[in-house]
């Protein structure tokens, strides 16, 4: 039997692999401020972009200018607001340190949340000592009926 099948000459195309996102942010993954503290490196018309939340975008001077994803940006503001790849991990990370939500960068919050569980947790040891001090009060202590009667003549 003859195989009269038609085969294409060429090889089977690879799957193409693509980075869609990048994530830089100076708090963990499930810190609960973490989606306003992210930046998202993403490729973009002429490059990759540095965006944050309300759709703001890195410009190479360090500003912010809204509007990250337009068609109507020409050349020149494409230039100032897209990196290289390198360029724009190296940018997003100087930013991650600096960014400022409500007035508190990253580790501002983080350190603050430190010292915030700090005196909760002396606020936690001093009433445990404070029970003790209490228990140990009233298991030496004798009762109030038998000290006799004050009385006034």
């Amino acid at each position: 039997m003859i195989d009269t099948t038609t085969h294409d000459a060429r090889p089977a195309a690879r799957p193409m692999v693509r980075i869609g996102e990048l994530e830089v942010c100076g708090l963990p993954a499930g810190h609960e401020a973490y989606p306003v503290y992210v930046l998202r490196i993403r490729p973009l018309a002429g490059g990759w972009a540095v965006v944050r939340a309300g759709d703001r975008c890195l410009g190479r001077d360090g500003t912010w200018a809204y509007g990250s994803n337009q068609g109507d940006r020409d050349d020149a503001w494409l230039a100032e607001h897209r990196f290289s790849l390198k360029e724009a991990l190296e940018q997003a990370e100087e930013s991650a340190q600096r960014l400022t939500v409500r007035g508190r960068t990253a580790a501002q919050l983080l350190a603050e949340e430190d010292d915030q569980a700090d005196l909760g947790g002396e606020a936690t040891a001093a009433a445990a000592e404070l029970a003790q001090a209490w228990t140990f009060a009233r298991s030496t202590t004798p009762d109030e009926g038998h000290y006799p009667s004050a009385s006034c003549t």
